[in-house]
């Protein structure tokens, strides 16, 4: 989020985000090439928007996505945003630039396990309902016009949004 452009504006303290995904154990993946002293490769998890309603940073964020988001689909984002259209999730991933293509869609459907997991061993109703989720939200770097014209062009303006990379492409088919 903070080397995102989506930021620039609004100033966030991601702190509390990351204490909210590290205090959440049952769901999440972190790929690692060692033991516990390597570094991370790959971050995966999410958080429930409606289980962190009261998150300063998670408050601010969505105020930064509607702002952002085009008008004709703003109320669609805001019923998303609120949980109205059912149990909505902020995806967070990271990876470094290296990790292989094949390990994103595995990742994935680790997070869809986790998630299942989660349901079926919450504690409460209210936990098994935050990980209920129909919808997840990604914030994801995109340039403008098509794909050829931005590596012809390099830096400039551009016409119509895809993803910077074919990794978010290969990511937003899972």
């Amino acid at each position: 989020l903070q080397q995102s452009n989506l930021l620039d504006a609004a100033p966030m303290d991601t702190s509390e985000l990351a204490d909210l995904l590290t205090e959440q154990v049952a769901v999440g993946t972190v790929l690692k090439s060692g033991g516990k002293e390597e570094p991370a490769l790959a971050y995966l998890s999410c958080l429930s928007l409606q289980q962190h309603k009261a998150s300063a940073s998670l408050r601010q964020l969505q105020g930064v996505l509607l702002k952002q988001c085009p008008a004709p689909q703003r109320t669609h984002m805001e019923r998303l945003l609120t949980g109205a259209q059912g149990g909505t999730a902020l995806l967070v991933n990271e990876r470094l630039v290296n990790v292989p293509d094949p390990l994103l869609a595995p990742m994935h459907r680790s997070l869809q396990d986790d998630l299942k997991w989660a349901i079926k061993h919450a504690g409460s109703e209210d936990e098994r309902k935050a990980f209920r989720v129909d919808h997840f939200v990604a914030i994801v770097r995109c340039e403008r016009g098509t794909r050829d014209e931005a590596h012809a062009r390099g830096a400039g303006k551009r016409s119509k949004h895809h993803p910077a990379s074919a990794r978010e492409e290969v990511v937003a088919a899972v």
